[in-house]
């Protein structure tokens, strides 16, 4: 997937099976990758559903004041399903996106407003993507990719262990 995304970072968030993080990070670091929010307490990140429990004007409000004070060392970071969504959080002063579940084309001209609009902003391609469409993401001027895909999606490997006789 590294490979594949060229020089857009590839980041690979924590929801592996239980246990198996350290390995998993392991992995995702001597492949190329990065790990994505090692713990909750990096980025202040609101999700869409836990969105639902306040009206958009008010959450508007409260981030832009956030932002000003109790948020003012950390980095908020909205995960959106729309370029309207992006814009209403981004004329607020978020400058950190996880962009979810956008096709490839669609993404393409949300990236392409949003870094007209707001040259310093940061976007992340999340939800979907595997080592079957991680090029086509990589080419929509996206900053970054978050996946899944290396623990849930990956071909495991065939190895083999072969034990021979050393003459002595």
């Amino acid at each position: 997937m590294v490979e594949k995304a060229g020089s857009v970072p590839v980041f690979a968030t924590r929801k592996s099976q239980p246990g198996f993080k350290k390995i998993a990070m392991k992995a995702v670091v001597s492949g190329g990758g990065h790990p994505h929010r090692m713990g909750l307490s990096e980025t202040f990140l609101l999700f869409g559903n836990h969105r639902a429990f306040m009206d958009r004007d008010e959450l508007l409000a409260k981030i832009e004041s956030l932002q000003k004070g109790a948020m003012l060392e950390k980095l908020i970071a909205i995960e959106t399903d729309s370029l309207e969504d992006t814009i209403a959080f981004a004329e607020r002063g978020v400058r950190l996106f996880q962009l979810e579940k956008f096709p490839p084309k669609d993404l393409e001209h949300v990236v392409r407003t949003l870094k007209t609009r707001y040259p310093d902003i940061r976007l992340l391609a999340t939800g979907g993507i595997t080592l079957e469409n991680i090029e086509a993401y990589a080419k929509t001027g996206i900053d970054g990719i978050i996946t899944t895909a290396p623990y849930y999606y990956a071909k495991s490997a065939d190895i083999r262990v072969q034990i021979e006789k050393v003459p002595v």
